[in-house]
């Protein structure tokens, strides 16, 4: 027969393993809080040593001498060197794992990314205004003259020679081509 102590007792030993296994909770989510501060950290100084980079180009395309017809070859390298490089940390900062998602730092690769999108949209505009233009790629037939093939896809349901993917962007000064845009063409084979 049970005594009057033994069922507290075995309360107290449960309550004390529940406790325990928060305990234990909390110090394993203060490790993920404590990852994910550092890599938000990480993110935002990139961001600010990428900013400072850009604003710096920015100011010395400013300072330099107007050209009267087409930009110089080094700037349009520039500009292009940049699109490539946000494109790149716009794709780096694209979180698929919903548990990154969680906590204080939900809103910092928003931001990040929103930052390099706006930072996107300067350098396209400073892009336009040199005259630049963007060959289109996606959704169009393989033109050896305005894309280059950088890999190839088996969709049954599209036609031979259509573009399903532009991994880079390709842009044009008047009919000359700066840069073919890289893409992955469809073969029906």
């Amino acid at each position: 027969m049970l005594r009057s102590d033994e069922p507290e007792t075995v309360t107290a030993i449960t309550a004390e393993d529940q406790e325990a296994r928060q305990v234990l909770l909390l110090e394993a989510l203060g490790k993920e809080l404590g990852l994910l501060r550092k890599a938000v950290l990480r993110q935002g100084h990139a961001q600010e040593l990428f900013q400072a980079r850009v604003e710096a180009a920015v100011g010395r395309e400013r300072s330099a001498p107007q050209p009267s017809s087409s930009p110089s070859p080094a700037q349009v390298r520039a500009l292009l060197e940049l699109d490539q490089a946000i494109l790149q940390l716009l794709r780096l900062t694209q979180v698929e794992d919903p548990v990154a998602l969680e906590g204080p730092a939900e809103n910092a690769p928003r931001s990040l990314q929103e930052g390099l999108s706006l930072l996107q949209v300067r350098v396209r505009n400073l892009q336009h205004s040199m005259g630049l233009e963007a060959i289109p790629a996606q959704n169009q037939f393989f033109d050896d003259r305005w894309h280059e093939a950088r890999g190839a896809a088996h969709r049954p349901d599209l036609p031979d020679g259509w573009v399903i993917e532009e991994i880079l962007p390709g842009y044009r000064l008047g009919q000359r081509v700066v840069r073919p845009a890289r893409v992955i063409v469809n073969r029906r084979v």
